[in-house]
């Protein structure tokens, strides 16, 4: 017993100690350590990192320092990511993992690139979640603690589908990880012509005994998203519903709420509720387009992997060409109406489980 007393204070001691030479001797000698720290961080995240300068703060038990006027080199040696200040907390314990207490990164401009074979580049970084690429980086990551990011502008290059850029502005992202969950928020506001600030919430799991937790792809758990206005129409561009479901949105636009559920990586459901504007989609490669004036309701995509189930509730329309007309179509009476298919064949939407009631214009 007096053996493990003694290894305990030892221990105690070493860690003290250690301490202490992080307060009083690293930390405000901590520039001088730049070109080393510079090198560690191209290391661990495997592309290139510039430090301007960094500046210590050694307050409480968890010091921290900032560092200034970061940047990130892509593959071609462009500043794929520039920051102008980046804030970092550790501690003992965090350092002895190459971890870190807490990540604060402030301003940041960043790039998000799919290049033509689908990989997903962040400043540069390989972020594509799978062990086809560098995966150093995203397990880095998805294994600090907390990271926050305030104020960014993102900045998103679709190569493969050859879409215009998008900016996001205002961007704020938190990220928690801890014991094989990450739990992850984006708020962020888009380009005018896109809507209105919006909002995404995630809750992940990696897989049990994974020893890379930037393997994203293969995570399950839930996700949410929601914006009071958003031009749906404008998704096309970069999302190929047609190829996936079988249905083209050409035109629509206002409020919309996500639920998503997946699995290994693959959704497995989908709920929307939505209350939308001048819809015209097309549910179907031999079908006819539909215009609905409004539309609002839910639907509900379930596909567990032996076939799809698709649903509707409180789903109410108002068709646009009745509209022009004498009259116009609606609401939609539903009470789960819903129907099946199996994997594979074509899916009629809102054609199937409704009924509806001619109504005066007036």
């Amino acid at each position: 017993m007096r053996w493990v007393v003694r290894g305990a204070g030892v221990l105690l001691l070493l860690m003290l100690l250690a301490a202490a030479a992080l307060h009083w001797v690293i930390v405000p000698r901590i520039d001088e350590l730049r070109p080393r720290l510079q090198q560690l961080a191209t290391q661990a995240i495997g592309a290139p990192v510039h430090i301007g300068l960094i500046e210590a703060h050694s307050n409480g038990l968890v010091p921290s320092v900032a560092l200034r006027d970061v940047r990130v080199l892509d593959p071609e040696g462009r500043a794929a990511l520039q920051v102008p200040r980046v804030l970092v907390a550790f501690s003992v314990l965090s350092l002895s993992t190459l971890e870190l207490e807490q990540l604060v990164i402030d301003a940041p401009e960043l790039e998000l690139r799919r290049t033509r074979d689908g990989r997903l580049l962040a400043g540069g970084i390989d972020l594509s979640g799978d062990a086809a690429g560098d995966s150093r980086a995203a397990d880095w990551f998805f294994s600090q603690d907390e990271v926050i990011v305030r104020d960014g502008r993102v900045r998103w290059v679709d190569e493969q589908r050859a879409a215009p850029p998008v900016w996001l502005s205002e961007v704020l992202f938190i990220a928690r990880n801890g014991y094989g969950r990450h739990q992850l928020r984006l708020d962020a506001t888009p380009e005018p012509a896109w809507g209105e600030r919006f909002s995404l919430i995630g809750l992940f799991r990696q897989r049990v005994f994974s020893r890379h937790p930037g393997y994203w792809r293969d995570w399950d758990g839930q996700a949410f998203a929601s914006t009071p206005r958003v031009d749906v129409s404008r998704l096309r561009q970069y999302v190929d519903l047609k190829a996936d479901w079988g249905v083209d949105v050409q035109d629509g636009h206002g409020a919309l709420r996500l639920w998503l559920e997946q699995k290994k990586g693959r959704p497995s459901a989908v709920t929307a509720d939505m209350a939308l504007g001048a819809v015209s989609v097309t549910l179907g490669p031999r079908l006819e387009p539909l215009a609905f004036s409004e539309l609002t309701g839910r639907l509900a995509w379930r596909d567990p992997g032996d076939g799809m189930t698709l649903g509707t509730r409180d789903l109410r329309f108002v068709d646009d060409v009745a509209r022009r007309g004498d009259q116009a179509v609606g609401p939609a009476a539903h009470q789960g109406h819903g129907l099946a298919a199996d994997a594979g064949r074509a899916v009629v939407l809102l054609a199937v489980g409704v009924a509806v009631e001619p109504q005066p214009v007036a």
